[in-house]
């Protein structure tokens, strides 16, 4: 406002608008906020609060600052509006975050009601210039934020529109483990329609209730994949519930085995290069570079911690074939 008062009103920021045939006026669609600050500053007794506030930054206003019009752009309709919203505020340099795109996706969606579903996705896609399994995800992401604000975000302290991060939880519902611990079916033209309640609000307590250290359950983002396994594990998800941290939790998961069959496959690779390539070391370099001759003495090292790994190995497959 005050702002406004000072310089006078933008005339690049016109407000836009679309007749209303049946009352015989226009509504804005965008520059609500703009317009409330002029009619303010023009007519400072329309304010019910701050009225000596408002009073003062009227009387403030520069001589030669006029206010009595505007600039507008009529549209002929609400969604062409919005088409040029999204392409203004999600690909212009002063981008929507995450949940204001999914906002934005949402009541844009609203106006195709009638298109077949995909279609929905492939023209909302279009809009905001980008694929439409990201816009199927941000919808279902923000049908799924909608119940939780709805639930006053479980009564999570410091937990608002504003701390709440939508691009950290659309990313971990759109996991399929997480997905069908929610009751999330990713498939459905409805998928959000048998959501169970209480373990949506788990997962909203593991990812955003902070201790007394500020620390989450869940942790960082990263490690979104590991509680993907959780919940798909009956041992592990029990553990997990009954406090068992989530490094913890992991291990009655696949997810170790994993890990280790992936970094043996990787050491392999690495050893074959690395075979491949020592013909080419000449004699007087292995004898003369100590980087090298130092690589040579940790190998000797690993040599050892091989040969203890698949000592354990052959234990642990011995005694499973008891």
């Amino acid at each position: 406002m005050g702002s406004i008062g000072e310089k006078g009103y933008f005339r690049a920021e016109p407000l836009l608008v679309v007749k209303n045939e049946e009352v015989g006026y226009y509504t804005v669609v965008e520059g609500n906020r703009r317009l409330a600050a002029v009619k303010l500053l023009t007519n400072p007794t329309l304010t019910i609060i701050k009225k000596e506030s408002i009073k003062e930054l009227s009387e403030t206003i520069k001589p030669g600052i006029k206010l009595s019009e505007l600039p507008v752009i009529e549209y002929l309709s609400r969604n062409e509006i919005l088409i040029y919203l999204g392409y203004k505020h999600i690909t212009g340099p002063k981008s929507w975050d995450a949940l204001a795109k999914a906002r934005f996706l949402f009541e844009t969606q609203k106006t195709l009601i009638g298109t077949d579903l995909i279609e929905q996705y492939r023209i909302l896609a279009k809009i905001i210039g980008s694929k439409t399994s990201y816009v199927k995800n941000l919808l279902i992401g923000y049908k799924l934020y909608k119940k939780i604000e709805d639930s006053n975000f479980y009564n999570i302290r410091n937990l608002n529109e504003t701390d709440f991060s939508f691009g950290k939880f659309y990313t971990a519902v759109s996991r399929k483990n997480i997905a069908v611990f929610i009751g999330l079916d990713l498939d459905s033209d409805k998928p959000a329609e048998r959501i169970i309640e209480n373990n949506l609000k788990d997962l909203t307590i593991w990812m955003f209730k902070e201790n007394e250290q500020g620390l989450t359950r869940l942790g960082d983002s990263r490690n979104i994949r590991y509680l993907n396994e959780i919940v798909s594990k009956p041992s592990a998800l029990k553990a997990f519930k009954e406090g068992s941290p989530l490094d913890k939790a992991i291990l009655l998961t696949d997810e170790p085995i994993k890990i280790f069959t992936t970094s043996i496959d990787d050491a392999f690779v690495s050893l074959d290069i690395a075979r491949d390539y020592t013909h080419k070391i000449s004699k007087q370099e292995k004898e003369s570079d100590d980087d090298f001759i130092s690589k040579v003495r940790i190998c000797e090292n690993k040599l050892s911690d091989i040969i203890e790994i698949s000592g354990n190995l052959k234990t642990i497959l011995e005694k499973k074939h008891v």
